[in-house]
């Protein structure tokens, strides 16, 4: 009888944990959970490589395109309409007149040239994705070596605030799909500004990570983050944007750095997450 009763006892220890690992007390499930693969290594697009980080980059910004999630192509979203040259290697893009970031300011050509210069300037990961454009890598190299670069040689023009031109070196069939990948998504360069740090020496400017931390962090997609707790296991709470343009009716969305099965069985019975 003893040894019957080991199993249920365990299983509301186990539960109990997870109910306090969730935060305590009476929880009121968002409109969607989700399982996060990891905790965040961090919410720049510059940086971001590991899934969980993109994972999320994808709720808070919008690139010129996205992926449609029933088909899986890319489908203009920042950009409202896409001209491409006859030697498919001229993309003109046509923002949104009512894209805005989450501040409520308006997303701008200039915001996509400030986000794709500073990969050049401070290389990512997936910096040698953007190789493809004409001039980056150049411009790359001469930066880095402290050599003359001039940003004008490179293949990325605002044509006015809502229009953005770019030239790449020779037709890149998956170009679109690059323009979906968060490295490629633009950044809320004002919101930035207070987070900038100057090098003496150089003269190269860098950005302390807080930017990337809310309520600092704005976004020009769906959702945006406003929290993240890190007690006993990563939790991010984001809220549906009212700026964004994500044609959701989720209004907010949890998502549990969850790392074994216990713990996503233990909060799926729980009902504190649905997935």
């Amino acid at each position: 009888m003893a040894r019957l009763l080991v199993i249920p006892i365990a299983l509301i220890a186990l539960l109990a944990g997870v109910f306090a690992w969730s935060g305590g007390g009476i929880h009121k499930p968002a409109d969607f959970s989700f399982i996060n693969r990891g905790d965040i290594g961090t919410l720049d697009p510059n940086r971001m490589s590991w899934m969980q980080d993109i994972r999320v980059g994808y709720m808070v910004w919008e690139g010129l395109y996205l992926l449609d999630p029933v088909m899986l192509v890319t489908v203009p979203a920042a950009a409202e309409t896409i001209d491409i040259s006859d030697n498919k290697t001229v993309y003109t893009f046509r923002l949104r007149k009512d894209g805005k970031w989450s501040d409520g300011s308006g997303v701008t050509a200039q915001d996509f040239i400030f986000a794709w210069r500073r990969m050049l300037e401070e290389p990512g990961d997936y910096t040698y994705l953007f190789h493809y454009i004409k001039g980056a890598k150049d411009y790359e190299d001469n930066f880095a070596a402290n050599k003359p670069a001039v940003f004008a040689s490179v293949g990325i023009v605002a044509i006015d605030p809502l229009t953005l031109r770019v030239t790449l070196n020779h037709p890149v069939t998956f170009f679109p799909d690059l323009c979906a990948f968060p490295p490629f998504f633009p950044l809320n360069q004002r919101s930035m500004e207070k987070f900038a740090r100057t090098d003496e020496k150089t003269g190269r400017i860098t950005y302390n990570k807080s930017f990337t931390r809310p309520p600092n962090l704005v976004g020009n997609h769906a959702y945006t983050l406003v929290s993240v707790s890190n007690s006993t296991g990563q939790t991010l709470y984001t809220v549906r944007n009212p700026w964004g343009f994500g044609g959701t009716s989720i209004e907010d969305a949890n998502g549990y750095a969850t790392l074994t099965f216990a713990q996503m069985q233990a909060n799926f019975t729980l009902g504190v997450m649905a997935l």
